[in-house]
């Protein structure tokens, strides 16, 4: 084999994509671009369990993502017509697959997808002391109208405990056994 030919096979490599070992004992690897498109391909599965890889990747692209659009608007592009209405599509959609992926995600530790009302509920106590606080809710307007303050304060504390409680039982290891939601992934 002469040195030429050696040359043009590294030249014609196909490419491959980082591939991070999830599970060493089985030898189960997902890269991040497979482990990206599995969750958005799964954007209406709730049954199942995902691993934390699949998470984390799935959050790290949506923030690069988030980034990139931050830079366009800033940077004085202007996104209107159908550039914003396809943003809001793959945003909505983006949404919806988080949702779903952590849903699933909380079933690879063994807990129910109930814990994401956590967060909805601490923003609907925060949005009705908002509200009342500008006076513009017709129910409870005095009480709201003098503490509503304290009542949109509240709802901030509970969403912030609650993502920080979530985010913590998603940095754990999922259970290596079957549970009630499913086989190991």
């Amino acid at each position: 084999m002469n040195m030429l030919s050696a040359q043009t096979r590294l030249l014609h490599r196909p490419f491959r994509a980082y591939v991070i070992s999830t599970n060493i004992k089985a030898g189960v690897t997902m890269s991040f671009l497979k482990s990206l498109w599995a969750t958005l391909a799964s954007v209406f599965k709730y049954s199942g369990r995902s691993d934390r890889l699949e998470q984390w990747v799935f959050v790290f692209m949506t923030a690069v993502f988030a980034v990139g659009i931050g830079i366009f608007v800033e940077a004085g592009f202007a996104i209107k017509g159908y550039t914003l209405l396809a943003l809001l599509i793959i945003g909505f959609w983006i949404f919806l697959a988080h949702i779903s992926l952590c849903v699933r995600r909380l079933h690879d530790v063994g807990r129910s997808g109930f814990y994401m009302m956590l967060p909805l509920t601490g923003a609907c106590v925060m949005l009705i002391g908002y509200v009342g606080e500008n006076g513009t809710s017709s129910y409870f307007t005095d009480y709201l109208t003098d503490y509503g303050w304290i009542v949109r304060r509240l709802g901030q504390s509970l969403v912030f405990i609650s993502a920080s409680m979530l985010t913590g039982i998603f940095a754990k290891q999922g259970d290596e056994d079957t549970n009630a939601y499913g086989d190991p992934v």
